[in-house]
């Protein structure tokens, strides 16, 4: 906090100071301190934020921060474009929301559901198509909040477009789960909203085949529902649209 001098001289011919006067001149000079404290705290705030945001603007997928309420806390240039280009969301009264009801529902109820379990990622397609294929989709995910009340957790929305999975996204798989080649395939496909019989032509492998595979993949990842699954691959291989 700066130093501030304050002199105060009376005239040889002008009375004493009373201790009404100092007592008045020690209230001004707490609440001057008082104000250089807001100042500094208001200006450590800003700066934050900024840094906050600068950091946000260097992901190139569209990103923002909301609370349990949809307020946005944050958004970077990418969600504030696609905001702008009349796309599915829109920001109304600083709450973010779908412009068609029904998806709207479905994005509050994911946000609820991520802020009472952080832990979980919860996926709302935005417009028609399969995950990852020409659906533009929104994968909600905490944060923080993981030991706070549901009503103070941050939620994180990350908005993934039209492009598809990217092509690498076997090779993040093994590298960042240890998977085997035939695995990180069949977690592609099911990510993708993939049959088993589709995924099973695509390979060129027996439909039994793909749920051997299948079953050995819930059991290394420790999750033994495909809906969860695949949300859960589907929001490691999105990371390759944050790419810098």
């Amino acid at each position: 906090m700066p130093r501030i001098w304050l002199s105060l001289i009376r005239g040889a011919s002008e009375p004493r100071f009373t201790p009404a006067d100092a007592e008045r001149l020690g209230q001004l000079m707490r609440l001057t301190r008082s104000f250089i404290r807001l100042a500094g705290a208001r200006d450590a705030a800003a700066q934050t934020a900024m840094l906050q945001r600068s950091t946000l603007d260097l992901v190139r997928m569209p990103l923002m921060l909301v609370d349990t309420e949809r307020r946005v806390l944050l958004s970077n240039q990418s969600a504030s474009a696609a905001l702008r280009s009349n796309g599915h969301l829109v920001v109304a009264h600083g709450r973010l929301q779908a412009r068609e009801q029904a998806i709207d529902r479905e994005v509050a109820a994911a946000v609820r559901r991520v802020a009472a379990a952080p832990l979980d990622i919860r996926f709302v397609r935005l417009g028609p198509g399969r995950p990852a294929r020409g659906a533009p989709s929104l994968i909600v995910s905490a944060l923080s909040g993981e030991g706070r009340p549901a009503d103070e957790v941050t939620v994180m929305l990350r908005v993934l477009g039209a492009q598809p999975m990217p092509e690498d996204g076997e090779t993040v798989l093994r590298q960042l789960l240890g998977l085997t080649p035939a695995e990180s395939s069949v977690a592609l496909g099911l990510a993708e909203g993939l049959s088993h019989d589709e995924i099973a032509r695509r390979r060129g492998v027996q439909v039994t085949t793909v749920r051997t595979v299948l079953r050995r993949l819930q059991e290394k990842l420790g999750i033994p529902k495909s809906g969860p699954l695949a949300r859960f691959i589907l929001s490691l291989t999105a990371v390759g649209g944050l790419r810098l």
